[in-house]
């Protein structure tokens, strides 16, 4: 059991992050499952990709991993936000990307064209036939939630609220227990 904590508790790992495997020895899609499995998480798992749905903060959230050996030998993350970005927000919602990706240490949020909304994107790449280690897909899983305690900054931000403002709101810090 990898998060079998409530999520969003700080998880690192005692292993250095560019511990590699073999490439039989981990199941990079399977451990996601046994993530989302873990956690009671609902999950649609393909050969080389799964989403994971999850609740941030109120905002339901669908993570996506895909492990690319094909073409690159890559494992990337990702996630789309529901809220679609009006043309008089769009400003806004860029400044707030700016703000919010010089806090994140990895990973990184864009505009999802096609669907003018916000994408929340982060990859691990590999040399051709090696696979992540059980660490490396932990730190990846662990890198995206963290990152998706902004979102409700960007739904503020779509919302009216300017960019400093919105982040602000969303910056806080939980002491003790409620």
């Amino acid at each position: 059991m990898y998060f079998s904590d409530k999520v969003g508790k700080d998880r690192r790992f005692s292993n250095p992050w560019w511990t590699i495997t073999p490439a039989a020895a981990v199941d990079v899609i399977g451990f996601f499952q046994q993530i989302a499995d873990d956690n009671g998480f609902s999950c649609e798992r393909e050969e080389t990709s799964i989403t994971i749905e999850v609740t941030v903060v109120n905002l339901p959230i669908v993570i996506s991993f895909y492990w690319d050996t094909a073409s690159r030998n890559y494992l990337s993350t990702c996630y789309i936000m529901s809220e679609k970005i009006l043309p008089h927000r769009r400003k806004e919602v860029v400044e707030l990307i700016m703000l919010v990706n010089a806090m994140l240490p990895a990973g990184h949020f864009e505009i999802y064209p096609q669907e003018q909304t916000v994408l929340y994107r982060h990859a691990l790449v590999l040399p051709v036939n090696v696979v992540p280690s059980i660490e490396q897909c932990g730190a990846l899983f662990q890198e995206a939630l963290e990152a998706s305690q902004y979102c409700p900054a960007f739904s503020l931000a779509i919302a009216g609220k300017s960019a400093r403002e919105a982040v602000d709101l969303c910056m806080f810090e939980t002491i003790g227990e409620a």
